[in-house]
């Protein structure tokens, strides 16, 4: 094997490493924005029942 097909095979070696983290970081993003949105159905939720307690304390 030559030096360049040695580089060849390195840098296909390194690409596929490179797919593979692409991958990876792919499924945490998604993840992340999964998180980041039940995060903020549960503000909003949180925000409801605080309403909800200065209003039965106003009215009651």
């Amino acid at each position: 094997m030559n030096t360049d097909e040695k580089i060849l095979l390195t840098l296909q070696q390194l690409l596929g490493k490179i797919d593979e983290l692409n991958t990876r970081l792919n499924t945490m993003q998604e993840t992340t924005n999964h998180l980041t949105h039940e995060q903020e159905i549960a503000d909003h939720e949180l925000q409801l029942i605080k309403l909800a307690v200065v209003n039965d304390n106003f009215i009651g």
